[in-house]
């Protein structure tokens, strides 16, 4: 992980994952727009988020964003 990417990851942890989370869907789910994911809280190991569209909020591995964006690190 570049120092950039911790940096931002340390300071400012939600509004980092919630941009981490956004390029994961590109490359997952291109159908999907930046404008409908809100992160809601992180934990150790987890993202939870809602979508735009949708009441329930969904769970996602940290672990799973990372390896999908940046695979140079698997």
């Amino acid at each position: 992980m570049s120092k950039w990417r911790a940096y931002g990851q340390a300071v400012h942890p939600k509004k980092w994952w919630e941009i981490a989370l956004c390029e994961y869907f590109k490359i997952i789910h291109a159908d999907k727009t930046e404008n409908d994911l809100k992160v809601v809280s992180t934990s150790r190991h987890l993202v939870v988020f809602e979508m735009k569209y949708q009441s329930e909020q969904v769970h996602i591995s940290k672990k799973t964003i990372i390896e999908t964006i940046s695979p140079e690190l698997n």
